[in-house]
C-alpha cells in the first residue's frame, strides 16, 4: 500500500512540485510495476546491510549502496529491485544449488541485459549501458 499526501490547493488544483512527484512515481512504475503489481514478498525480503529506519519519514535518510535490493515474487519469477543501481550486479543470495534455486533467465525491467552468470559466489549480471536514474532499477530473474 502507498499512502500519498498530496492535497489541493484552494482552487482544486495541484502544486508544480506536487505534480512532478507524482509524474515521476508514474513513470517509475509504467517500466517497473510488473515487479510490484500482484506480487508477494519472497521467501527472504532483502539483500545488503542499509535499511530505513522506523519512524515517519525515514526512508529518506538512507545511502542506499549498489549492494542494496528488496525481493518480490509472482508467477515462477523473483523480482530483485536494485536500490541504488549500477551496470555491474551481484546479488549474493542466489548461487548454484542454494535451496534448488535453478535460474533460467535475467532480464533488466526497461532495459537490456548483456549477460548473466549464477556460480557458488552468486548471481552477477551485466547491464549493456550505465543506469540513466538514481531511482531503484528490477531485475526479473525467471526460475526454471
Amino acid at each position: 500500500m502507498l499512502l500519498l499526501n498530496v492535497g489541493p490547493k484552494a482552487d482544486g488544483t495541484l502544486t508544480e512540485e506536487e505534480t512532478a512527484v507524482l509524474q515521476g512515481i508514474g513513470e517509475w512504475l509504467s517500466v517497473n510495476g510488473e515487479g510490484i503489481y500482484e506480487t508477494i514478498p519472497y521467501k527472504f525480503y532483502k539483500e545488503g546491510e542499509h535499511a530505513a529506519s522506523s519512524g515517519m519519514f525515514s526512508e529518506g535518510s538512507v545511502e542506499y549502496d549498489e549492494h542494496d535490493f528488496r525481493f518480490t515474487y509472482k508467477d515462477g519469477c523473483i523480482y530483485a529491485f536494485q536500490m541504488k543501481p549500477s551496470k555491474e550486479v551481484k546479488l549474493t543470495s542466489f548461487y548454484t544449488n542454494k535451496c534448488g534455486i535453478c535460474i533460467d533467465n535475467v532480464e533488466l525491467l526497461g532495459g537490456n541485459v548483456e549477460s548473466f552468470t549464477c556460480n557458488a559466489d552468486g548471481l552477477s549480471i551485466t547491464c549493456k549501458e550505465e543506469p540513466k536514474t538514481n531511482l531503484p532499477q528490477c531485475f526479473k530473474i525467471t526460475l526454471a
